[in-house]
Protein backbone atom coordinates (compact mmCIF):
# COMPACT_ATOMS: atom_id res chain seq x y z
CA UNK A 1 0.00 0.00 0.00
CA UNK A 2 1.22 3.46 -0.90
CA UNK A 3 -0.03 4.80 2.45
CA UNK A 4 2.09 2.25 4.34
CA UNK A 5 5.17 3.10 2.29
CA UNK A 6 4.77 6.81 2.97
CA UNK A 7 4.23 6.20 6.71
CA UNK A 8 7.31 3.96 6.93
CA UNK A 9 9.58 6.20 4.89
CA UNK A 10 8.58 9.62 6.21
CA UNK A 11 7.06 8.87 9.64
CA UNK A 12 3.60 10.26 8.91
CA UNK A 13 0.83 9.90 6.37
CA UNK A 14 -2.32 11.79 5.46
CA UNK A 15 -4.86 12.15 2.66
CA UNK A 16 -5.93 15.59 1.47
CA UNK A 17 -8.89 15.56 -0.90
CA UNK A 18 -8.20 18.30 -3.44
CA UNK A 19 -11.26 17.76 -5.65
CA UNK A 20 -14.11 15.29 -5.57
CA UNK A 21 -17.02 14.51 -7.83
CA UNK A 22 -19.28 11.44 -7.74
CA UNK A 23 -17.11 9.60 -10.25
CA UNK A 24 -13.67 11.10 -9.54
CA UNK A 25 -11.45 12.10 -6.64
CA UNK A 26 -8.07 13.86 -6.67
CA UNK A 27 -5.94 13.52 -3.56
CA UNK A 28 -2.59 14.48 -2.20
CA UNK A 29 -1.04 11.60 -0.27
CA UNK A 30 1.30 13.48 1.99
CA UNK A 31 3.64 13.35 4.96
CA UNK A 32 4.55 16.13 7.33
CA UNK A 33 7.92 17.86 7.23
CA UNK A 34 8.32 20.58 9.87
CA UNK A 35 4.51 20.56 10.24
CA UNK A 36 4.09 21.28 6.51
CA UNK A 37 2.28 18.89 4.19
CA UNK A 38 4.55 17.50 1.48
CA UNK A 39 2.84 15.61 -1.33
CA UNK A 40 4.49 12.23 -1.86
CA UNK A 41 1.94 11.04 -4.44
CA UNK A 42 -0.83 12.81 -6.30
CA UNK A 43 -3.66 10.36 -7.03
CA UNK A 44 -6.54 10.67 -9.47
CA UNK A 45 -9.17 7.96 -8.98
CA UNK A 46 -12.00 7.45 -11.45
CA UNK A 47 -14.61 5.35 -9.70
CA UNK A 48 -16.51 2.72 -11.64
CA UNK A 49 -19.56 2.87 -9.32
CA UNK A 50 -22.44 0.34 -9.45
CA UNK A 51 -20.75 -1.65 -6.70
CA UNK A 52 -22.13 -4.48 -4.58
CA UNK A 53 -23.39 -3.35 -1.16
CA UNK A 54 -20.25 -4.57 0.66
CA UNK A 55 -18.03 -2.44 -1.61
CA UNK A 56 -20.44 0.50 -1.40
CA UNK A 57 -20.04 0.63 2.41
CA UNK A 58 -16.26 0.97 2.05
CA UNK A 59 -16.70 3.41 -0.84
CA UNK A 60 -18.63 5.73 1.49
CA UNK A 61 -15.67 5.91 3.91
CA UNK A 62 -13.43 6.70 0.94
CA UNK A 63 -15.79 9.47 -0.23
CA UNK A 64 -15.62 10.80 3.35
CA UNK A 65 -11.83 11.24 2.89
CA UNK A 66 -10.20 7.91 3.79
CA UNK A 67 -7.38 6.18 1.93
CA UNK A 68 -8.68 3.91 -0.84
CA UNK A 69 -6.41 0.90 -0.52
CA UNK A 70 -6.13 1.00 3.25
CA UNK A 71 -9.90 1.28 3.64
CA UNK A 72 -10.42 -1.93 1.70
CA UNK A 73 -7.62 -3.75 3.52
CA UNK A 74 -9.00 -2.64 6.89
CA UNK A 75 -12.44 -3.97 5.86
CA UNK A 76 -10.94 -7.38 5.00
CA UNK A 77 -10.97 -7.10 1.21
CA UNK A 78 -8.31 -8.37 -1.13
CA UNK A 79 -6.78 -5.56 -3.20
CA UNK A 80 -4.88 -5.84 -6.47
CA UNK A 81 -3.48 -3.26 -8.89
CA UNK A 82 -3.39 -4.15 -12.60
CA UNK A 83 -0.88 -1.79 -14.21
CA UNK A 84 -1.92 -0.18 -17.47
CA UNK A 85 0.98 2.27 -17.82
CA UNK A 86 4.21 2.90 -15.99
CA UNK A 87 6.46 5.65 -17.25
CA UNK A 88 8.43 8.70 -16.24
CA UNK A 89 6.85 12.13 -16.72
CA UNK A 90 9.49 14.51 -18.05
CA UNK A 91 10.06 17.90 -16.42
CA UNK A 92 7.29 20.20 -17.63
CA UNK A 93 6.51 23.85 -16.91
CA UNK A 94 2.83 23.11 -16.32
CA UNK A 95 3.74 20.88 -13.37
CA UNK A 96 5.25 23.63 -11.21
CA UNK A 97 2.24 23.61 -8.85
CA UNK A 98 2.82 19.90 -8.33
CA UNK A 99 6.59 20.33 -7.87
CA UNK A 100 5.79 22.94 -5.23
CA UNK A 101 3.38 20.57 -3.45
CA UNK A 102 6.13 17.93 -3.50
CA UNK A 103 8.61 20.44 -2.07
CA UNK A 104 10.94 19.94 -5.04
CA UNK A 105 13.25 22.92 -5.29
CA UNK A 106 14.61 21.52 -8.54
CA UNK A 107 11.97 20.01 -10.85
CA UNK A 108 12.59 16.34 -11.59
CA UNK A 109 10.98 13.63 -13.70
CA UNK A 110 8.11 11.97 -11.83
CA UNK A 111 7.05 8.31 -11.80
CA UNK A 112 3.61 7.95 -13.43
CA UNK A 113 1.66 4.80 -12.58
CA UNK A 114 -1.79 4.16 -14.06
CA UNK A 115 -3.65 1.06 -12.97
CA UNK A 116 -7.02 -0.59 -12.48
CA UNK A 117 -7.77 -1.21 -8.80
CA UNK A 118 -9.75 -4.36 -8.11
CA UNK A 119 -11.11 -5.47 -4.76
CA UNK A 120 -12.29 -8.91 -3.74
CA UNK A 121 -15.82 -8.89 -2.39
CA UNK A 122 -16.69 -12.34 -1.04
CA UNK A 123 -15.55 -14.60 -3.92
CA UNK A 124 -15.79 -12.02 -6.68
CA UNK A 125 -13.26 -9.46 -7.90
CA UNK A 126 -14.85 -6.04 -8.47
CA UNK A 127 -13.28 -3.34 -10.62
CA UNK A 128 -13.32 -0.39 -8.22
CA UNK A 129 -11.48 2.43 -10.00
CA UNK A 130 -8.94 3.46 -12.59
CA UNK A 131 -6.16 5.26 -10.76
CA UNK A 132 -3.29 7.49 -11.82
CA UNK A 133 -0.59 8.07 -9.21
CA UNK A 134 2.28 10.45 -9.82
CA UNK A 135 5.03 10.08 -7.25
CA UNK A 136 7.61 12.47 -5.88
CA UNK A 137 11.15 11.24 -6.60
CA UNK A 138 11.81 11.40 -2.85
CA UNK A 139 9.10 8.74 -2.42
CA UNK A 140 9.11 6.44 -5.48
CA UNK A 141 11.09 6.59 -8.67
CA UNK A 142 10.45 4.58 -11.81
CA UNK A 143 13.20 2.12 -10.77
CA UNK A 144 11.21 1.26 -7.62
CA UNK A 145 8.52 -0.46 -9.68
CA UNK A 146 8.69 -4.02 -10.93
CA UNK A 147 9.77 -3.95 -14.58
CA UNK A 148 7.21 -6.66 -15.35
CA UNK A 149 4.47 -4.12 -14.51
CA UNK A 150 5.19 -1.98 -17.56
CA UNK A 151 2.41 -2.17 -20.12
CA UNK A 152 2.15 0.63 -22.66
CA UNK A 153 -1.48 0.73 -23.76
CA UNK A 154 -1.74 4.44 -24.58
CA UNK A 155 0.62 6.85 -26.27
CA UNK A 156 2.70 8.64 -23.60
CA UNK A 157 1.95 12.06 -25.13
CA UNK A 158 -1.80 11.51 -24.64
CA UNK A 159 -1.27 10.48 -21.01
CA UNK A 160 0.95 13.46 -20.31
CA UNK A 161 -1.60 15.80 -21.89
CA UNK A 162 -4.44 14.28 -19.84
CA UNK A 163 -2.47 14.57 -16.60
CA UNK A 164 -1.32 18.14 -17.33
CA UNK A 165 -4.96 19.10 -17.92
CA UNK A 166 -5.95 17.66 -14.54
CA UNK A 167 -3.13 19.53 -12.78
CA UNK A 168 -3.86 22.82 -14.54
CA UNK A 169 -7.64 22.74 -14.17
CA UNK A 170 -8.15 21.04 -10.82
CA UNK A 171 -4.96 20.96 -8.76
CA UNK A 172 -3.10 24.22 -9.45
CA UNK A 173 -6.09 26.54 -8.76
CA UNK A 174 -6.73 24.85 -5.40
CA UNK A 175 -3.08 25.07 -4.34
CA UNK A 176 -2.74 28.69 -5.45
CA UNK A 177 -5.97 29.76 -3.77
CA UNK A 178 -5.24 27.81 -0.58
CA UNK A 179 -1.52 28.63 -0.39
CA UNK A 180 -0.94 25.19 1.16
Amino acid sequence: MNSTLIQQKFGSYGVEVLAQHPSQRITSLYSLDNQQRVTRSLAVARFHLNYPESVMRVHQTIIDGASIGQSFVDAGFGVVKHTATLMELPIHGELFALYDMMNLTTPSPLAYHAYELKVKSEDTWVSYADVIEVHSPSHLGIADFNAESTVDTVQPDALIHEFLTIVQEQVAPIRIAGNS
